[in-house]
């Protein structure tokens, strides 16, 4: 089943889906390469030009494909945990954000009047820097006086979601653009 980005299993399926198209591409470099020095005899005619250049969208997609093995998404159990919390709040799941230093797993994203709340289930991540990293690609992209809070913790994600969903004055069209921004600055 095909999956967008924000969807829970957006990165299994992108991984999955990478690493099909990697070996198919493989594939059609080697059968090029190989059937054509075969049949010739030789490396030097223009199919061994034509392996040469399909390997430049392949080695594209194996960096893909390294990326999304390293991305890590969001655990079934924290999935369960937030969709039970019943926030009508516009959010992510899935999200691999990648900086000149670190890159930032969030498992899920929030966004509400004002405040941009994240939850992260990778032990390494570096939540003020990837604060700041948000903070400032909003900033980039002319979303000011948002507060960023990354969160290591799913039961104090919960609660803070909670008292956004309640404090909430229902302004979706900025929480929107916003989430918008994420898509695109993640993997």
């Amino acid at each position: 089943m095909k999956r967008t980005k924000g969807e829970f299993g957006y990165l299994a399926y992108r991984r999955k889906r990478t690493i099909v198209l990697v070996i198919l591409m493989l594939g059609i470099v080697a059968a090029v390469y190989f059937g054509a020095r075969a049949y010739f005899g030789t490396n030097q005619n223009y199919f061994s030009i034509v392996a040469a250049l399909l390997c430049l969208p392949t080695a594209k997609l194996i960096v893909n494909m390294i990326m999304y093995l390293r991305a890590r998404g969001c655990s079934l159990k924290a999935y369960e945990k937030i969709t039970s919390a019943g926030s009508v709040l516009p959010g992510a799941f899935d999200l691999y954000l990648t900086s000149e230093k670190h890159n930032f797993a969030l498992s899920h994203a929030c966004v509400a009047d004002g405040s941009v709340v994240a939850l992260t289930e990778d032990p390494k991540c570096d939540l003020r820097a990837g604060e700041q990293h948000i903070r400032r690609m909003m900033q980039q992209n002319n979303f000011h006086g948002y507060t960023v809070k990354i969160f290591d913790r799913v039961d104090q994600y919960i609660s803070r979601l909670s008292t956004l969903n309640e404090l909430s004055s229902g302004t979706g069209g900025k929480s929107e653009q916003l989430l918008q921004l994420f898509y695109r600055i993640s993997l």
